[in-house]
């Protein structure tokens, strides 16, 4: 299994837009795309810190899949992306 985790920085007073397009739009578009086994959302209302972690069942389905760009789109910024094998996975 692989992860991809996208961190961003987003201004306080955005975060349930944002929040609202992960939701509507990236989790859906996501959990639709072959290969994919799960995405979740991590926020810090207090520090505008957001990261969004989709688990892959292989690593061509990771590196297969689209990056969503409606977030960039919406706070005019790129995420940082990092990808991890995972080697430990529990229930």
């Amino acid at each position: 299994m692989f992860a991809r985790f996208n961190h961003r920085q987003v201004p306080t007073d955005q975060l349930d837009d944002i929040l609202q397009i992960y939701r509507d739009k990236v989790a859906p578009d996501r959990l639709a795309q072959k290969g994919n086994k799960g995405a979740y959302v991590f926020v810090d209302r207090n520090a505008g810190k957001i990261i969004g972690v989709s688990l892959w069942e292989t690593e061509a389905d990771m590196n297969a899949a689209q990056l969503p760009t409606d977030v960039d789109n919406a706070t005019g910024s790129k995420a940082t992306v990092e990808t991890y094998e995972v080697v430990v996975a529990g229930e």
